[in-house]
């Protein structure tokens, strides 16, 4: 799917532009390809469905193609099928119509989260049993910066389900250089890898849920919501 995507003269032009995040596939590509069908693209290429053997946590902010890479490189690291099913938000739901004045015949995107696909997702035999939930690092946009993050990662501690990392090369790379830096340069002692640490993460993995948003206003402020029965945006 990705692959054919690529190969469009719109992505081509999309890509001089800079980088082509998955806002804008699914703008571009997925709200067009699948208006009027009433279920995902995911579905629509596979109508019998599928069940996750795994739950990817993911920016939508992100390059699409360091994205993939940062899963491909997950699932070689671990031996993982090609096949193996990944259940990524912006394919398995329904995307065409954003709110209830899109006249479509699928149900609106509040409609779905009235459902709770990613919990239901995160509780399912499928991942609790599979490879469990996969959160997605790149250079090009903060995973905790779309709010459903936090809560999904929420979901899964409550449920149990194991979170694994899956990064893109130029991010490890990121963090390399960074703790390189505090190493070398910063900490007198170089042996003293506490101190080395302790600035590194304060540096380049605190995370501020507090700031986290929504692309739509109305959507945001019933995630807000949620995320906050649960006490997340102290954490």
């Amino acid at each position: 799917l990705m692959g054919h995507i690529r190969g469009t003269a719109r992505y081509a032009e999309l890509s001089e532009e800079g980088s082509v995040n998955m806002y804008s596939i699914c703008k571009e590509f997925l709200v067009p390809w699948t208006s009027g069908c009433g279920c995902s693209i995911a579905l629509l290429l596979n109508p019998d469905g599928l069940e996750a053997e795994a739950m990817a946590s993911h920016a939508w902010g992100e390059d699409n193609e360091e994205m993939e890479e940062a899963l491909d490189d997950y699932c070689r690291a671990n031996n993982f099928s090609h096949k193996l099913a990944i259940w990524v938000c912006t394919l398995a739901q329904y995307q065409a119509r954003k709110h209830a004045s899109v006249i479509d015949i699928g149900p609106t995107i509040g409609e779905q989260l009235d459902l709770d696909p990613f919990g239901k997702v995160i509780s399912s035999h499928g991942i609790k049993k599979g490879k469990g939930m996969v959160a997605i690092h790149t250079t090009t946009a903060n995973l905790y910066s779309r709010l459903w993050c936090p809560y999904e990662m929420h979901r899964a501690q409550e449920e149990r389900v194991r979170v694994q990392i899956a990064a893109s090369k130029k991010y490890v790379a990121e963090l390399d250089e960074s703790i390189k830096y505090f190493r070398d340069d910063v900490v007198a002692d170089k042996a003293d890898t506490d101190e080395v640490f302790s600035l590194f993460a304060d540096s380049s993995l605190k995370v501020d849920t507090n700031s986290a948003k929504c692309s739509q206003a109305s959507d945001e402020e019933m995630i807000r919501s949620r995320i906050k029965d649960f006490n997340l945006l102290d954490k």
